[in-house]
């Protein structure tokens, strides 16, 4: 029996053109920055891939992924941080009055995101309904890695047949969470067609009783 709902951010919960304003913004004000930040992600995967380590820590992960470009632990923060507060992003049709049924049904709901949570949810006004906020700041590993998935086992204490993961990536989310054990719905984050709602409540085996938004 699924207990609880986790999602990814960019592209599941807004679509992905919002994403994709924000790093051309960043790209055309700061490019070397953008290009040092995608190459340190790249390389960082890369390491994590090839390590059996099971500890790593949110130190940790900031410190492999600055060394990579040789800068310090903050510097990706403060890039990401100056784009976030620029942007303008809303919730997919449909997404709000999914978490407000899941909320009635007593679902644990969550998010976890390889991109920096910042104040994403608060801009998206979802915040309250998500009980955990994680990136990979958090877990320690980027998806698809079963690492960070796991992490998600140990703060919420739920098996990982209990957990449905939502995301756009089939190979980043849906794979990965499909491997660490999770249900998984994928979206996709360029449709103009709203959040696929009627598939979360498939995989849930529930029907819709708030009715307020479409």
């Amino acid at each position: 029996m699924i207990k609880a709902v986790f999602f990814d951010i960019d592209g599941t919960l807004y679509p992905i053109k919002g994403l994709n304003r924000q790093f051309t913004r960043l790209y055309l004000f700061h490019p070397i920055k953008t290009v040092f930040f995608f190459k340190a992600r790249k390389a960082v995967r890369e390491a994590l891939k090839n390590t059996s380590d099971t500890s790593t820590s949110r130190e940790v992960f900031l410190l492999r992924q600055a060394e990579s470009v040789f800068k310090d632990k903050d510097y990706f923060n403060k890039i990401y941080s100056d784009i976030v507060k620029k942007r303008k992003i809303a919730p997919f049709k449909g997404l709000e009055s999914l978490l407000k049924e899941l909320k009635s049904r007593n679902y644990v709901l969550g998010v976890m995101s390889d991109f920096p949570v910042e104040n994403k949810l608060k801009e998206l006004g979802l915040e309250k309904y998500f009980t955990y906020c994680l990136s990979s700041e958090d877990t320690g590993y980027l998806k698809p890695d079963v690492r960070a998935f796991d992490y998600i086992l140990r703060v919420c204490g739920y098996k990982s047949n209990e957990i449905l993961y939502i995301g756009d990536s089939r190979v980043k989310d849906y794979n990965g969470a499909m491997n660490a054990g999770m249900h998984a719905v994928l979206v996709d984050g360029r449709s103009n067609k709203g959040f696929p709602v009627k598939d979360v409540y498939s995989v849930l085996n529930i029907s819709p009783v708030c009715t307020d938004n479409p």
